[in-house]
């Protein structure tokens, strides 16, 4: 399963799609709720969507039966989704590992640091406003989005991929989020990456670094 990035869709990560594929996967590419063909007014930056992939991912095994083997994968927001749900407590046993690239390792703290780093606004009023406007729309304040303390949680091995050039969801998050895993992890920041461009700097290595972890640790 894969997960897009902000103001992304399904049919935007066809490249890491067909990446998979070559691999030997077959793929789901759902749209996020706020995104493409999905329904909801409002982006809920993964912490509504989690919800979604756990019904997907029971979709799927109810489909293909209990002998088959997930690969959880998402970039950016796409990255915090899929390690948001690593973190569940009933999440299916047939997800087996868990791909995230260039994932925020908090929602409060991605948005303090964009205000601060790419606006040069203070984080008071704004983002404590916008957590208590998003929790009368949607029900939550943007600290329940923590990442790394769903990482924490979770048993599932785990690679982390980031950019060592990205200044929109800063290195040190990726850093962070794979100190939290508390299961087998890796961790690859690539040379030269900025924000969701990893695969771009080297499609070939790419693949092949998600290959040997896999062959590690994707377990079926």
């Amino acid at each position: 399963m894969i997960g897009h990035g902000y103001k992304g869709t399904g049919i935007t990560m066809s490249n890491y799609a067909r990446m998979f594929h070559r691999m030997g996967f077959n793929v789901l590419m759902p749209d996020d709720r706020g995104h493409g063909g999905s329904g909801s007014n409002y982006i809920s930056f993964g912490w509504l969507d989690r919800l979604d992939y756990l019904r997907w991912i029971d979709q799927i095994v109810a489909h293909l039966g209990s002998e088959v083997a997930i690969l959880l994968f998402g970039t950016s927001m796409g990255g915090a989704t899929v390690s948001l749900v690593s973190g569940e407590k009933h999440l299916q046993s047939q997800v087996k590992a868990v791909v995230e690239d260039c994932g925020y390792s908090s929602l409060d703290g991605e948005f303090t640091y964009v205000l601060k780093h790419v606006f040069h606004l203070p984080r008071r009023p704004i983002v404590p406003l916008a957590s208590l406007i998003n929790y009368r729309r949607l029900g939550y304040f943007f600290k329940a989005v923590d990442v790394a303390g769903a990482l924490s949680r979770s048993k599932l091995p785990l690679l982390v991929i980031h950019g060592q050039e990205d200044t929109y969801v800063p290195t040190f998050m990726g850093r962070e989020n794979f100190a939290a895993a508390g299961g087998p992890k890796d961790l690859w920041l690539v040379p030269g990456a900025a924000h969701a461009e990893s695969y771009w700097v080297d499609p070939n290595q790419y693949q092949n670094h998600i290959a040997s972890f896999l062959d590690t640790y994707f377990r079926y």
